[in-house]
């Protein structure tokens, strides 16, 4: 038998470690899907060296949605809340327990203007049942109701204790305002666990950005112009992991004589905020937060707003309704505003 040639042997020793250094891995391959969950759209653009993980998130953000969050699916946990014995205390998951603890402290920050017990409120608004109307009979709610329902909210009214949660005075709960964020966060946890090198996946008006592209150029992200949402505000440069989310009053509304009624609702009156803005966004390193903190954003105000995202270490957009742009001192090393 010939002897292999030395020659040769050092070729696959260079070739190897080569291999050893560069990783010898596969290009990451693109996905991309679209489709809908926790009543919004949902977009996807996955780059991973593995499988297709878009269908098993979509199944994810439909259970966590179907398991946990909807008030409106009989056998989710929130559901079971809701038609708990009022005073009585109710043992939570973990993860619910944890995500409610830092709702609260939003709650608690930004003096109620965040408060994930007005669903009593947001049902009898009914904004988007009644934007889906075909006849044209809308309902405004009338002070009464509108009190009524008030007495029925309140973050003050939660009692969270040993992993457990007490509802008084007949609260309900919904956590409209934070459940795109906190399926964002599920979203960055569960790619950790996959071949996925990047990612950017928004659900609804949150977004996360994961990783970075196959030619290492940062996520551009698109805030839509309150003005005129077929064009874009401006752009959001970001690398790496980062949670964005968006509350405007664009978004989802009715309108009666001119006036238009909005989704997010101040729980201090009752009715939609009236705050002077169109639009925030926020940008920071948890979904959970960029979401609530976009609302209460929202109702407070841009320079109020501007001082609890940084209490949080977030970064901010604010629109006013004059088109005016108000942005945080660490926003504008990423926002590029787009020409006009």
């Amino acid at each position: 038998m010939k002897s292999v040639p030395k020659i040769f042997l050092k070729s696959i020793v260079l070739l190897l470690s080569l291999c050893i250094l560069t990783g010898c891995s596969r290009q990451p391959v693109s996905y991309s899907a679209t489709d809908i969950g926790m009543g919004t759209v949902i977009s996807q653009t996955l780059y991973t060296t593995g499988e297709d993980e878009t269908a098993n998130i979509i199944a994810l953000i439909r259970k966590l949605e179907e398991d946990e969050l909807s008030r409106r699916i009989s056998g989710s946990e929130v559901a079971g809340l809701n038609v708990s014995a009022p005073g009585v205390p109710v043992k939570l998951s973990e993860e619910l327990w944890e995500e409610l603890l830092l709702l609260q402290e939003v709650s608690l920050q930004s003096g109620g203007a965040f408060d994930i017990t007005l669903g009593s409120l947001i049902v009898l608004w009914n904004i988007d049942g009644q934007a889906l109307t075909d006849n044209g009979e809308i309902h405004i709610p009338t002070e009464e109701e509108i009190a009524g329902a008030l007495e029925r909210s309140g973050y003050e009214k939660i009692l969270l204790q040993d992993g457990c949660i007490t509802l008084k005075d007949g609260v309900q709960l919904d956590l409209g305002a934070a459940g795109k964020g906190i399926a964002c966060d599920r979203i960055g946890d569960y790619l950790k666990e996959t071949d996925v090198s990047g990612a950017v996946i928004s659900v609804g008006g949150s977004i996360v950005t994961y990783g970075k592209k196959p030619d290492g150029s940062p996520w551009q992200v698109g805030i839509v112009n309150p003005e005129d949402t077929s064009r874009l505000l401006g752009t959001l440069s970001l690398a790496g992991e980062w949670y964005i989310s968006t509350s405007g009053d664009y978004e989802r509304y009715i309108e009666v004589d001119g006036i238009r009624y909005h989704h997010i609702l101040d729980p201090a009156s009752g009715y939609p905020a009236e705050s002077g803005l169109r639009s925030v966004t926020v940008v920071c390193n948890s979904g959970i937060l960029s979401d609530a903190l976009s609302t209460a954003c929202f109702v407070l105000g841009w320079e109020e707003g501007m001082k609890l995202a940084a209490r949080f270490g977030a970064e901010t957009v604010f629109v006013d309704r004059e088109g005016n742009i108000h942005l945080s001192e660490g926003m504008k090393d990423i926002f590029k505003q787009a020409e006009e």
